[in-house]
């Protein structure tokens, strides 16, 4: 499952966020392009376990990164953008 159409609120609990200021203001939320619709209870109910899915996805991914750059680290590998200068010219400075 992708986390597309959670992009225009940057993370699933801001769009839950949204989304439920919206039903404050008596405001329905339904896609055109993904099987997202907020104006039942039951539907409300699945956009919250596509939400909590969605952010659960987006965690592991984050563990998954840092843990792959700390092992690249242990290994001797230089993360992140590549040195202007190198360890000579930093000692000549």
């Amino acid at each position: 499952m992708g986390c597309g159409w959670i992009a225009p609120a940057k993370s699933g609990g801001s769009l839950v966020r949204l989304v439920e200021g919206l039903g404050k203001r008596r405001v329905g939320l339904q896609s055109l392009t993904v099987a997202v619709d907020t104006t039942s209870s039951g539907r409300r109910l699945v956009f919250h376990i596509m939400a909590a899915l969605a952010e659960c996805e987006w965690s592991f991914t984050s563990e998954r990164t840092r843990a792959g750059m700390l092992t690249a680290k242990q290994r001797g590998k230089h993360i992140g953008r590549p040195r202007l200068l190198s360890e000579e010219k930093i000692h000549e400075a």
